[in-house]
């Protein structure tokens, strides 16, 4: 994310190897006079992401096991999350992620995140 900073380019960065250490990248976007801010979606149903990986991946089998741990470890990221400010929003329902994103980071309903 630092590196993102030294481009005067919007950007957008996902993954699922993002953590609440992006509070870090917040603070450097301040002193580089950039706006930076992080919001990250929370699946914490193992049912669910189990579902999910099943669409995306039949060919894999049974993933209950890899569902539960993903399960767990968004739980976890809303943990660490919490201490920094940075907010975490519900991925579902799937039809209001983006004005449910704009309200948490403080937009309204009709911002622009």
């Amino acid at each position: 994310m630092r590196n993102r900073l030294t481009v005067d380019v919007p950007a957008v960065i996902e993954g699922d190897c993002l953590t609440p250490a992006a509070a870090r990248a917040m603070r450097a976007g301040a002193a580089a006079r950039r706006e930076v801010r992080a919001v990250f979606l929370h699946e914490g149903d193992p049912g669910r992401i189990a579902a999910n990986y099943a669409c995306r991946e039949p060919d894999e089998g049974d993933q209950t096991e890899r569902s539960a741990i993903s399960a767990a470890y968004s739980h976890w990221l809303g943990e660490q999350a919490a201490p920094h400010a940075l907010p975490v929003v519900d991925a579902r329902p799937w039809a209001t992620p983006a004005s449910r994103v704009r309200q948490a980071l403080g937009h309204g309903a009709t911002g622009v995140a």
